[in-house]
């Protein structure tokens, strides 16, 4: 994990936004293989990303949800009424 981490700090171009809802979890599953090659290391960002894309939905999901909770169960009828609950 922390070899992959530091790969990461010398290639920014391969960090997106998503990556900070990655748990610890997440980082040991793509560093479970071996990091030698460029390949194993394209793997493994391609891995957090997916990861971290993941987590971010399961996190934009939670708006509705708690927007239904609050609104008896009422769909927004504009989607701007959302806002407050991302």
């Amino acid at each position: 994990m922390t070899q992959l981490k530091q790969r990461l700090n010398h290639t920014p171009e391969a960090a997106v936004p998503e990556l900070e809802y990655l748990a610890e979890s997440d980082w040991l599953n793509a560093a479970r293989s071996e990091l030698i090659t460029e390949k194993d290391y394209r793997r493994a960002f391609a891995a957090l990303r997916s990861a971290g894309e993941n987590q971010f939905i399961i996190q934009m999901q939670k708006a509705p949800d708690n927007y239904l909770k609050q609104n008896n169960q009422q769909f927004p009828s504009d989607i701007f009424q959302l806002k407050p609950y991302f």
